[in-house]
């Protein structure tokens, strides 16, 4: 007999034996490999430390009338006790069964059970050391039988047992022990459906963040849930940079590869923001399980760049292939599919050799695919985004921002009303005479070089432009902002005195005498606004705008014309020449001025 047993058969009971008065109970320094990963695929269950459920219950007193015996129970093991999920008849062995239901670890036949292969068999625990010296076989309630079945999860972890006890020593047959097995199995199944209904619930609050949450969150819930229900350490989201002069050439395809991290989640060896160069030749048809045990990762703790943003890329199908350049310093085990044509990489990676199930392959995928979703919208955003703000610019070139805004929320007339304005023209002289000698195209550049001039003094004085037709050049001050008529005066008298030194000073380049004549006018009320369905143009009407083209119109070539209102306002800050009473056509006789040159500056331009 092996002198690891301990027979005694002269005795039906040990109680009294010597050997249980003189040795001590121990479940024995047994390891369990991976037990970081076997203790959070348990947490992930949530099911120790919680009440006695139905569906093991009934699993238990099945198994209990099944095989004829007293107890039966199913067991979780942490890393310090045993929860009894369902212990049936086990009131005797741990009377205190209904208010703690959990039992110390390695005061348990189950933490040897947990580490075996198959079913532990033990028709008579006097028999066997070191459970002949248990307190529960040397004392109440003196368990001479034990047989358990280690419960193992779909992903290879060992979180439990399914056990039962006799008082009696007890032979099973082949038949009974393929029970206790397909009950395991039952109990498997059961782990199994819940762990695909946490998987359905996380993975539909991932859609619902999706489409509602912005980018990160939703990618970053994502990757949380890869490395969670994986088991991994980390998970991260690379992006394929241009290749720069230190990037190697891939084995196989002879191109090159430059990934950089957009993503991490978990714990990973290096700085988020570490970059990947390295060789790879992905088969993009399929999620790809391998082992890395060459590669090269780089610190690049400066940048911690965003996913790369562009146009769809459509899939296509490459060779199975897999290649590395470098040391990594140990083996690990990855999980990784390219997508985009690789222009984009997930991969989940484990510091320790592993293999992958078909569930975790499966949870990947299904992650994967709402990452990608969540990139395609977001690029299909940004692309949005960007036309959007063509269009906005495009508008801003012809309208107002806030007539801008409001055409976008509203698709009404605007027309607005404005009690005092300052407008202003400006017109060519001879602008015909010009146009007949020169060819059209000369005539046009001039023209840009000269509105294109007047726009950026419109921005420097804030001014509306208003338009231009032809050869004159319409401005506004106090629209569509309301601005004091002393303001709105000054600003607008200062860009006419800054288009005539403009003029000058082109003249002068350009040996071709160039003169404008400009007029102004402070008055109202006056409409602004958009109107019609195309070709949208702010426009203004009103008694002020025809005086201030009159004035135009009446003026003299190279000379500032204004009207009384004009005077008026500024008098004390710029030189006015009375031009005394004209004819202004609408208006009568009215007196009207020259503007030549700024008080302050005691200058005069004209």
């Amino acid at each position: 007999m092996d002198s690891g047993h301990v027979l005694l058969t002269d005795r039906h009971d040990g109680r009294d034996h010597p050997n249980h008065r003189e040795k001590v109970w121990t479940s024995g320094p047994v390891t369990i490999p991976d037990e970081d990963r076997r203790l959070i695929s348990l947490a992930r269950q949530r099911i120790v430390d919680t009440p006695i459920e139905e569906c093991f219950d009934g699993v238990t007193r099945l198994l209990r009338i099944s095989l004829r015996v007293p107890c039966a129970f199913v067991s979780f093991i942490d890393d310090q006790y045993l929860w009894f999920k369902a212990p049936g008849g086990v009131k005797d062995f741990l009377k205190a069964v209904e208010d703690v239901p959990c039992f110390a670890r390695d005061q348990s036949f189950c933490s040897f059970t947990l580490y075996a292969n198959d079913i532990v068999r033990i028709p008579d625990t006097l028999l066997l050391e070191p459970f002949c010296y248990h307190p529960a076989v040397a004392g109440p309630p003196y368990c001479r039988s034990y047989w358990g079945c280690p419960l193992i999860s779909t992903d290879g972890y060992r979180l439990g047992t399914v056990c039962v006890l006799d008082y009696e020593p007890r032979y099973f047959t082949d038949e009974e022990q393929d029970m206790l097995r397909t009950f395991t199995q039952v109990v498997r199944r059961e782990l199994d459906r819940r762990t695909l209904q946490r998987m359905m619930a996380r993975l539909a609050h991932l859609g619902e963040l999706i489409l509602n949450a912005p980018i990160d969150e939703s990618i970053n819930e994502g990757l949380r849930i890869i490395v969670e229900e994986l088991n991994t350490d980390y998970v991260e989201v690379l992006y394929e940079m241009d290749p720069c002069e230190k990037c190697v050439p891939c084995v196989n395809c002879q191109s090159h590869h430059n990934y950089r991290v957009a993503y991490v989640f978990g714990h990973c060896p290096c700085s988020p923001g570490y970059t990947f160069s390295d060789c790879h030749a992905y088969n993009v048809s399929q999620t790809v399980t391998t082992v890395m045990q060459n590669g090269e990762m780089k610190p690049d703790h400066e940048n911690m760049l965003k996913p790369l943003q562009g146009t769809h890329a459509s899939e296509h199908h490459d060779e199975e292939n897999i290649a590395y350049s470098g040391v990594i310093g140990s083996t690990i085990s990855l999980l990784a599919k390219p997508i985009r044509a690789g222009k984009f990489i997930i991969r989940s990676v484990c510091e320790k050799k592993r293999t992958f199930t078909q569930r975790e392959v499966t949870v990947f995928n299904s992650v994967v695919h709402s990452i990608v979703s969540r990139l395609d919208r977001q690029i299909l955003e940004e692309t949005m985004q960007r036309e959007k703000q063509k269009v906005t610019e495009l508008l801003l070139s012809t309208l107002p921002q806030e007539i801008v805004d409001r055409l976008s929320t509203k698709n009404e007339m605007i027309e607005d009303k404005f009690e005092t304005v300052t407008v202003m023209f400006a017109d060519i002289v001879g602008f015909t005479e010009i146009s007949s000698r020169f060819p059209a195209v000369f005539v046009v550049s001039m023209l840009n070089e000269l509105f294109s001039a007047m726009d950026l003094m419109c921005e420097k004085h804030k001014l509306e432009k208003i338009k231009t037709i032809g050869d004159a050049y319409m401005a506004a001050s106090g629209v569509p902002h309301v601005r004091p008529p002393l303001e709105q005066a000054r600003s607008v008298v200062n860009m006419a005195l800054e288009t005539i030194e403009f003029i000058n000073d082109y003249s002068t380049k350009n040996s071709e005498k160039l003169q404008i004549r400009i007029g102004i006018h402070t008055g109202g009320p006056v409409v602004a606004g958009v109107i019609g369905q195309k070709k949208f143009c702010y426009d203004m009407w009103g008694d002020c705008v025809n005086v201030a083209s009159r004035m135009e119109s009446s003026g003299i070539p190279g000379k500032i014309h204004c009207s009384g209102p004009v005077q008026e306002l500024l008098k004390d800050e710029f030189i006015f020449e009375s031009r005394g009473l004209q004819k202004i056509k609408g208006k009568g006789m009215i007196e009207t001025f020259f503007i030549v040159g700024r008080v302050n500056l005691n200058e005069k331009i004209m």
